[in-house]
């Protein structure tokens, strides 16, 4: 019991002296086909060559109001597209804070020259793992 109690609850110097731990839930991923959910053709490139190289995105995700434009969620990798409207400081600053990392790209490159731009994109993705049920 004493365990339990001193895994959950965190003694402080200020009020409220005592606090319950929050747990983090486990980030769970349902794989469906979500192509249908990209907006632009750059969007659905990107998610095609996600898709062959065994990872699985998750467009349009949100995390505190940003609109992730494709979202590696186990992995908590972040591909958002630049536009000039967006604050690129700002939007990585408070997902840095959450615990994701960011990666921007620009649409136009990503259509001209779609397989050397996803490769340069995924240096930032750490390997797939390969499911070996027997």
């Amino acid at each position: 019991m004493i365990k339990f109690l001193k895994r959950t609850l965190r003694r402080s110097a200020k009020f409220p002296y005592i606090h319950i731990r929050q747990r983090s839930k486990a980030s769970l991923v349902i794989v469906k086909d979500l192509s249908d959910r990209c907006k632009t053709e750059a969007e659905k490139k990107l998610y095609q060559q996600l898709r062959a190289r065994l990872y699985y995105p998750t467009p349009n995700y949100y995390v505190q109001g940003i609109l992730i434009t494709l979202a590696l969620v186990p992995f908590k990798l972040a591909f958002i597209e630049t536009d000039p409207g967006n604050n690129q400081s700002r939007i990585s600053r408070q997902l840095r804070k959450k615990g994701w990392e960011v990666v921007f790209f620009d649409a136009e490159k990503l259509l001209q020259d779609e397989n050397r731009y996803v490769n340069i994109l995924l240096q930032a993705a750490p390997e797939p793992i390969k499911n070996v049920s027997s």
